[in-house]
């Protein structure tokens, strides 16, 4: 349930659009910050599940996010509940999810998942890669994205190199007037406030955190804090291959990086050359 609300600009598409633009932007190939972020997923995707799924993915594009007032409330709560310091986790998702999740932060679904209705994140960015669905940007992100080269520092020349598809969607406003809507993929890197984790090695598709976050009434008397999330681990004794994390309220997720990638087939080098 939300308890913060941003006022104006939200009752028209044009506005909610004006308002997501003004919470994203891209962050160059030149910056710190980029390689940081590149440097994250390439040292999360471990060899072991390269194997296992076969493939490996690239970061094409990266937008930082400026928390809306919904995300500093809920930054906010996370730290008044004492939920200790967040973890970077992955969250893959729809180009049009994304822009919403970045506006207004995340949504407990309707129907719940192998752990129950929570959001789901991921360690290794090539789990979340299986959730990322392919469509057009969002219209904000789309926006941002083809003002590439304005302030970056970097020469036409060589943003066309990096970007060869944002200078064809220039060269095409400039002919037909109107860009063309350019199939991506998208992920969110997300501060995660998981607290105190409860481990889960078989699926339970019912879980109620109500219930099951709760701790057993001896060890409650004894002064244990309540699990604020689920850990389920991978591997041959767990109900997953890969590790994934859950947790059951909007407040312990926020969003700090949009991830614009490519997937690519893995090669025998990436498997046998690094550890």
């Amino acid at each position: 349930r939300r308890v913060w609300a941003m006022g104006g600009g939200q009752g028209s598409p044009g506005g909610a659009t004006a308002v997501v633009s003004d919470l994203i932007e891209e962050v160059h190939r030149q910056e710190g910050a980029f390689h940081e972020i590149v440097q994250l997923t390439t040292k999360r995707m471990k060899i072991k599940h390269m194997r296992h799924y076969q493939y490996t993915m690239h970061v094409n594009r990266l937008f930082r996010i400026k928390p809306s007032e919904i995300l500093q409330g809920y930054a906010a709560e996370a730290r008044r509940r004492n939920l200790g310091e967040p973890q970077m986790l992955f969250h893959g998702t729809t180009p049009a999810n994304a822009e919403k999740i970045l506006l207004s932060g995340f949504e407990i679904p309707r129907r719940g998942g192998m752990f129950g209705r929570g959001i789901y994140f991921a360690k290794d960015p090539l789990k979340s890669v299986r959730y990322a669905q392919q469509g057009v940007r969002g219209e904000a992100v789309a926006r941002k994205a083809c003002q590439i080269g304005s302030g970056s520092g970097v020469s036409p020349t060589e943003e066309s190199s990096q970007f060869p598809s944002a200078w064809f969607n220039n060269l095409w406003q400039s002919v037909f007037g109107s860009e063309t809507r350019e199939n991506v993929r998208h992920m969110l890197l997300c501060e995660v406030h998981l607290g105190n984790s409860r481990t889960l090695r078989s699926a339970k598709p019912q879980f109620d955190p109500s219930k099951g976050l709760r701790r057993t009434w001896p060890l409650e008397k004894l002064g244990a804090k309540d699990y604020s999330s689920v850990r389920a681990p991978g591997g041959t004794l767990g109900a997953v291959k890969v590790t994934e994390y859950v947790v059951y309220n909007e407040y312990q997720a926020i969003p700090r990086f949009l991830i614009e990638f490519e997937q690519t087939n893995v090669t025998p080098g990436q498997l046998w050359g690094r550890a």
